[in-house]
C-alpha cells in the first residue's frame, strides 16, 4: 500500500503540474481569443463605414440612386395596398419618416383575420413581389459598387482575414478546454487512488497498534483461575 501510495502521490504531482500548464494554456487562448474577437469588430466597423462612404457618394442619377428610389416607390406603393385592402386610414398629414414609422405601427398591430386578408389578395402578393425585386436590385447594385472600390476590397479581406482567425482560435479553445477536463479527471483519479491507499495504510497501522498491546502468548496461557494444566 505504501508503495501505492507513494507512486500515487508521484503521479499527482506530474497530474497536477500538467494541470496547471493546460490551464495556463487555456487562459492564454481566451486572452487571444478576446483580442481577435475585438479585431473582428473593428474589421467589420471599417468595413460599414466604408461601404457608407461609398452609398453616399452616389448621386440620385447612379444606378444606385435609380435603384433606391424604385425601392422608395415599391414601399409606398406596398403601403398604399395595404390601407386599400384593409381601409387603413392615411398618414398623409406626417412627415416622410413619421409616415414610415406610423406605417410600421400599422403593420405590427394587424390581426391574424386582417393578415389572412392581405394574404389572399392577389394586389398585396404582386406588391409584395415588385418590392422584393426591388430591394434585391439595391443590393445587387451595392454589391458592384463595393467590389469594385479598392478600400472596400481592403477593408472586406480584413474582416475575412479576421473571422477566419477568430475560427481557429475558437477551435483551440474548445481543445485546450478538453485537455484541461482531462487534466482535472486525471489529478482526480490519482488523488482518489492516493486516498485509498492512505486509508489502507492507516488501517493496517491501527490493526498493528491493536496487536502491539495485546498480552504476549505465555501470559495469554494464564488466567484468573490459575495456570492451566
Amino acid at each position: 500500500a505504501k508503495k501505492v501510495l507513494a507512486a500515487a502521490e508521484s503521479k499527482a504531482n506530474m497530474s497536477q503540474s500538467e494541470l496547471q500548464q493546460a490551464m495556463a494554456n487555456l487562459s492564454a487562448i481566451e486572452t487571444e481569443l478576446d483580442n481577435v474577437q475585438d479585431e473582428v469588430q473593428e474589421a467589420t466597423k471599417a468595413l460599414r463605414e466604408t461601404e457608407d462612404e461609398i452609398t453616399k457618394a452616389q448621386g440620385r442619377n447612379s444606378e444606385l440612386g435609380k435603384a433606391q428610389v424604385a425601392l422608395d416607390r415599391a414601399k409606398n406603393r406596398s403601403h398604399q395596398i395595404i390601407h386599400e385592402i384593409l381601409r387603413l386610414p392615411p398618414h398623409e398629414d406626417e412627415d416622410t419618416e413619421g409616415r414610415s414609422q406610423a406605417r410600421l405601427t400599422d403593420l405590427a398591430k394587424l390581426s391574424t383575420s386582417q393578415r389572412q386578408t392581405l394574404e389572399s389578395d392577389a394586389r398585396y402578393k404582386e406588391v409584395l413581389d415588385k418590392l422584393h425585386e426591388a430591394g434585391q436590385q439595391v443590393e445587387r447594385t451595392k454589391k458592384t459598387l463595393f467590389e469594385a472600390n479598392t478600400d472596400w476590397n481592403a477593408a472586406h479581406e480584413e474582416l475575412v482575414n479576421a473571422q477566419q482567425k477568430l475560427r481557429e482560435e475558437r477551435k483551440q479553445a474548445k481543445t485546450s478546454g478538453a485537455e484541461t477536463s482531462r487534466s482535472k479527471l486525471k489529478v482526480k483519479n490519482v488523488q482518489s487512488v492516493a486516498a485509498t491507499a492512505r486509508a489502507i495504510i492507516a488501517q493496517g497501522e491501527a490493526r498493528l497498534k491493536m496487536l502491539s498491546r495485546m498480552p504476549s502468548g505465555g501470559s495469554r496461557s494464564s488466567s484468573k483461575y490459575g495456570r492451566s494444566r
